[in-house]
């Protein structure tokens, strides 16, 4: 972004979250392992279809580089551990929407009435496809599996329509920009292992200037009126 180039040429740190490898900045902050994350969304969308049965992935849209990173480690997962399961056309670039993630979804069940479920990427993704499922009178019968805001898809958890996800806090991310930033102004560098207050230890990313933490929340029934609470 030119505005972060202009940021260091005036000797300015810029920090930024959820871009790895983006140009400009001098470090990127992530508080899950994206390979871990892809896979634990697979191995709970697995569990909860038994295994086996026709699937559609959701992401926020085919040039949103993480959501696919995700999605390529729980398609890969899948097809190494999970053959019996199969992925109904492509990944459908929608979640980034409540209202597109809702039609797209009422749309595939239409099309594909033994439809075992949603595994989506993307937080409003899970709503949309929560409600279609709840408007179709399928909870139960079409799982819905992705990361969400709890406040947001508080109801629909809890009525069954959304069975489970996983998430970070971002008051968490938050909090350790502005502690990279505060060592980075000291003219200190970050190094592999290093502690940040509220995180613990992390990792530098083989990624160029990636700092990773592993603060990966499990939002489920059990969880969800806490988490709530919190985001």
């Amino acid at each position: 972004m030119p505005v972060f180039k202009r940021a260091q040429d005036a000797g300015i740190k810029v920090i930024v979250h959820e871009q790895p490898g983006q140009k400009n900045a001098n470090w990127d902050i992530e508080l899950i392992q994206d390979k871990q994350f892809g896979e634990a969304h697979l191995e709970a969308f697995a569990q909860a279809i038994g295994g086996e049965g026709k699937y559609v992935v959701y992401v926020g849209g085919l040039t949103v580089t993480l959501h696919n990173v995700w999605a390529h480690a729980a398609v890969a997962l899948q097809k190494a551990k999970y053959p019996k399961m199969e992925q109904v056309g492509d990944r459908y670039g929608v979640s980034n929407s409540v209202e597109d993630s809702q039609k797209t979804a009422a749309d595939v069940m239409r099309a594909n009435p033994d439809l075992k479920g949603f595994l989506i990427f993307g937080a409003n993704g899970p709503i949309g496809a929560g409600q279609a499922v709840s408007d179709a009178d399928k909870i139960g019968k079409v799982i819905v599996v992705g990361p969400f805001i709890p406040s947001q898809g508080q109801k629909l958890m809890k009525s069954g329509a959304i069975t489970r996800g996983f998430l970070w806090n971002p008051i968490d991310a938050g909090y350790a920009m502005v502690q990279l930033g505060n060592f980075l102004a000291t003219g200190k560098t970050p190094v592999d292992g290093m502690d940040i207050p509220g995180l613990g230890p992390v990792q530098l990313g083989p990624e160029e200037r990636t700092i990773r933490a592993n603060k990966m929340l499990d939002i489920n029934p059990e969880t969800i009126d806490e988490l709530a609470k919190l985001i």
